[in-house]
């Protein structure tokens, strides 16, 4: 328990690994928001390339 306690700790501390996780989280709502907004035209694609 203490060993997790001190690797989330340092986890915590680092501020590379929490940019990087912070980006991911960032990038995978960017995706979902493009998704939302251009969710359309990529299914008209999907519809007209898969004929």
């Amino acid at each position: 328990m203490r060993l997790f306690r001190r690797v989330s700790y340092l986890i915590g501390r680092n501020k590379t690994i929490q940019k990087f996780s912070y980006s991911k989280t960032y990038m995978f709502y960017s995706l979902k928001m493009i998704y939302y907004k251009f969710g359309w035209i990529i299914k008209l694609a999907k519809k007209y390339l898969i004929k």
